[in-house]
């Protein structure tokens, strides 16, 4: 008996050890997710929402990079990106104001946006009507990034889940 509580104060020891209490800082991962130049490849386009409620006021944080053959953004990227819009809604700056928006030569609406120190932090506020909305972000000869970002009716009440809310549904051998 002595044997086994000695063996269960030592696991709690070992355990106590590894599970301290979460960091309160993120680690930072710059070193590998960023590079100060290199051969830009591609336009990344981070939507921080994907399903938004059609009231004309529900927004997401967009966020617009450029990146090199492995991913790694360029943070010393300067390039001109053209933020187009198929669907209802609209491309805003980071506090909400309307950018002026304009038809290229197939007359399709886009939004140019610079970057600076090789990112740049926009919003898309949803329209009034339900739809799937493309936001594609486009800069010369580079890959385009896209998201598909879902509007839903206004009227829809969008439930957010509370820390430790979850619960498991009764296993339905035991009744």
């Amino acid at each position: 008996m002595k044997a086994i509580s000695i063996a269960v104060t030592g696991v709690a020891a070992v355990l106590g050890a590894h599970c301290s209490s979460p960091r309160s800082e993120a680690p930072d991962f710059s070193r590998v997710s960023r590079v100060d130049s290199g051969k830009a490849v591609s336009v990344m386009l981070t939507s921080y929402s994907t399903t938004l409620r059609a009231n004309g006021t529900d927004y997401t944080t967009l966020r617009v990079a450029i990146t090199d053959s492995l991913s790694r953004e360029i943070t010393s990227a300067s390039d001109s990106v053209r933020v187009y819009v198929t669907g209802d809604g609209v491309v805003t700056d980071s506090g909400g104001e309307t950018l002026p928006s304009f038809a290229d030569t197939g007359n399709s609406r886009y939004t140019p946006v610079q970057l600076v120190t090789g990112v740049r932090t926009l919003r898309f506020r949803a329209g009034t009507k339900t739809d799937r909305v493309k936001v594609e972000a486009r800069s010369g000869k580079l890959f385009p990034g896209a998201h598909e970002i879902h509007t839903i009716p206004a009227d829809v009440v969008l439930r957010r889940q509370r820390p430790n809310s979850f619960r498991r549904p009764p296993n339905p051998s035991t009744g």
